[in-house]
């Protein structure tokens, strides 16, 4: 999700499919179905989404849709073998019995193959196989925005912060003062940034943990 208009998208897409999970024609398999969840990624971004979208569909959704509570279902799925592997092994483990106790269903160590309308294909080790799901969101990383990639092809002086051959991952490379390099008059910021000489994660811990 990069622009408002899309949380607003993925939130009428939510609310669409609890009203056809509502409808008398509609039949349980299916409205598991519906009603099933997916986050891919357990990065900070997955995660937080993860969360916050349980609490949506299973308290404040709750609310005009009881009956549909016992079809609902949110699933976290992550390659590593943890969730937040950027923080401590006591955070993460902090954050899978958040998970558990709210009902959000953690796999780890399994690997999207394929998504397709109905249907996401995962590999556990050897084993692969097919979930049906109702609204899926991919939180496995960000791609550059067309303006970012325009922007640091216009700069000669970016060109040696950027790998050509990974045109997703292109960022602003900017100095300690968010100025971007070889630029008057610009700075840039968030995910669209990367600050050179910095290879610190950018999360509220490090900040207070070095500055707080």
């Amino acid at each position: 999700m990069k622009e408002i208009s899309d949380t607003v998208a993925l939130r009428r897409r939510i609310q669409e499919a609890f009203e056809l999970a509502a409808l008398p024609g509609t039949n349980d398999e299916e409205r598991r179905r519906i009603l099933h969840f997916v986050v891919v990624g357990g990065g900070p971004t997955g995660v937080e989404f993860a969360g916050t979208l349980n609490d949506f569909v299973k308290v404040d959704l709750a609310k005009k849709y009881p009956e549909l509570m016992p079809y609902v279902t949110v699933s976290l799925f992550q390659s590593a073998q943890s969730i937040l592997t950027q923080f401590s092994s006591i955070l993460q483990q902090r954050a899978l019995q958040n998970f558990k106790a709210s009902g959000v269903d953690v796999r780890t160590g399994v690997r999207v193959t394929e998504v397709t309308r109905d249907e996401i294909t995962i590999m556990d080790k050897d084993k692969i196989e097919k979930i049906p799901y109702g609204i899926c969101v991919w939180s496995t990383g960000n791609a550059a925005r067309p303006l970012t990639k325009d922007i640091v092809n216009a700069i000669p002086k970016q060109a040696r912060y950027n790998n050509p051959n990974r045109p997703t991952a292109t960022k602003l490379a900017v100095d300690p003062y968010l100025r971007v390099i070889g630029a008057r008059d610009m700075i840039g910021l968030g995910d669209c940034s990367t600050m050179v000489g910095n290879r610190l994660p950018a999360t509220a811990q490090v900040y207070y943990s070095n500055y707080g």
